[in-house]
């Protein structure tokens, strides 16, 4: 079968499963917003074709997107701060989520895609819905830890919450790590930077 009919069955199937939690939308994202905190569903066809990917996103209200967008309370799964893939159960194989070879499989597939949601999604999710807890301790996490240079949302987010001296120390860090070679990294973490010091406020 082809995206088309995927599409229905996820309307008619899945859909109503993520309604049910909260989720709002249509078409091929769906959001969950407790504010401020957004929770993003996603459908995204495989650019090979025969099958999907199911992706899942965190962001808040306020904070830029990856792209350095504001986010108008609609941000895209890729340009989340936090993301991740649900992937299909091990029986349907790796990689994309298949079609199905007809309107009854992809019904089925439907099916398991709810209850991947229900089980694997939401346990995702969990760890990123109490505001500012859940996003302060991925702070503290990353200025603790100090396993590689953090990237640039972690430290939008970091100024975000008020966490000033943390966001200049993972600055620290990031321009320490980075190669000579990684100008615009580098100029743009140096941008945050200038901007903190000049403004006093929130990136």
């Amino acid at each position: 079968m082809d995206r088309k009919t995927l599409q229905e069955a996820l309307r008619l199937t899945a859909y109503p499963v993520l309604r049910k939690a909260g989720f709002k939308g249509s078409g091929v994202t769906l959001r969950r917003v407790v504010s401020p905190v957004i929770h993003v569903f996603n459908v995204q066809g495989s650019q090979w074709g025969g099958g999907f990917y199911l992706n899942l996103g965190v962001h808040l209200e306020g904070l830029p997107t990856i792209s350095g967008q504001p986010t108008n309370g609609k941000p895209t799964e890729y340009d989340c701060l936090v993301r991740r893939r649900l992937e299909p159960p091990e029986d349907y194989g790796r990689g994309a989520w298949p079609y199905g070879a007809s309107e009854d499989e992809a019904t089925t597939v439907s099916e398991v895609v709810a209850s991947q949601f229900q089980f694997v999604g939401e346990s995702f999710f969990s760890r990123y819905t109490r505001y500012p807890d859940d996003f302060e301790s991925m702070i503290e996490a990353a200025t603790a830890e100090a396993t590689g240079p953090p990237g640039i949302p972690l430290i939008q987010l970091a100024f975000h919450l008020g966490k000033v001296q943390e966001a200049n120390a993972l600055i620290q860090t990031a321009l320490e790590a980075a190669p000579p070679s990684a100008t615009g990294f580098r100029a743009r973490l140096e941008e945050l930077l200038r901007c903190q010091n000049a403004s006093g406020r929130n990136v």
